[in-house]
């Protein structure tokens, strides 16, 4: 969504912003509207509950699902990577702290590859040498 006229959403970030702790007051989220926490346990339930429907409403406006960056092509990689890990004996716990992806995230989302499964075929791989740039296969 293109936001640099749209007047309904800085009125919404603004909104937002006037509470200067809003990140902390949200809490923790495991998805989309599901919190591990409930953030600050000083701050009253009425300021959170106000907070997570602000944060909802400007995301809404941008059109951004917190868990859409990783699909696709994406998914199937990192389910390569944890197959190719799993044959070497590494433990999801071992994979995680590689990986930097919660181990429950891992476990549940992205499991390794059956032995017949077959991966998607716009899956591509890319490769960074010791300078950081993408060497291309």
């Amino acid at each position: 969504m293109r936001v640099k006229n749209n007047q309904d959403f800085y009125r919404a970030l603004h909104a937002l912003e006037e509470d200067p702790k809003w990140f902390t007051h949200v809490g923790q989220e495991s998805g989309l509207d599901q919190y591990i926490d409930d953030g600050d346990p000083q701050t009253d339930v009425k300021t959170v509950l106000e907070d997570r429907k602000r944060l909802k409403k400007v995301r809404k406006m941008l059109q951004v699902n917190p868990q859409a960056w990783r699909t696709g092509s994406k998914r199937d990689t990192v389910r390569l990577i944890v197959t190719y890990y799993a044959r070497f004996g590494l433990s999801y716990k071992d994979m995680s702290g590689i990986l930097h992806i919660p181990v429950s995230t891992l476990r549940h989302g992205y499991p390794p590859f059956k032995k017949d499964e077959v991966i998607n075929s716009d899956l591509r791989v890319e490769l960074k040498d010791k300078f950081g740039k993408h060497v291309r296969l």
